[in-house]
């Protein structure tokens, strides 16, 4: 009868672990799927934020009702490169020529300053500006 008894307590253990294991692995990957699902849209939306792209909240709105398929269509038509530069202060993407950072003040241009000869923005630790050939010397106006 013990016998009996221990067969069955060790049936019903290894019932128990493969549910439990089966359980386990389901929610695991049932978790990863809810987290795809919500982290993909928010990556879109900084991502298209980032290149420059109209709406990037209709993107992410289109990844999050449509997931694999609304990413493919993002992943195509999105542009290769972000457009603009980020601001050091406040890691917001600001356009190339602006000469500070409309969201926080930032000088974007703190580096840089003017040549003498052809008044082109040049960077200013170079020693000759590349339009020109003119040497740049220190008291160039900053820009």
């Amino acid at each position: 009868m013990t016998k009996i008894f221990s067969y069955i307590i060790i049936i019903l253990g290894a019932i128990f672990a493969f549910v439990l294991g089966f359980f386990l692995i389901s929610h695991t990957l049932g978790a990863l799927v809810i987290l795809a699902w919500l982290g993909l849209p928010i990556w879109v939306y900084y991502d298209a934020r980032s290149r420059g792209m109209d709406k990037p909240l209709l993107w992410a709105v289109l990844v999050l009702l449509s997931f694999f398929i609304g990413l493919l269509v993002y992943l195509i038509v999105r542009p290769e490169k972000a457009v603009g530069t980020t601001c050091p202060e406040c890691k917001r993407i600001v356009k190339p020529t602006f000469a500070l950072c409309p969201f926080c003040g930032y000088n974007m241009r703190s580096s840089s300053a003017v040549c003498p000869g052809c008044g082109r923005e040049v960077d200013a630790q170079w020693k000759y500006c590349p339009y020109c050939r003119q040497p740049i010397t220190e008291n160039s106006q900053q820009a």
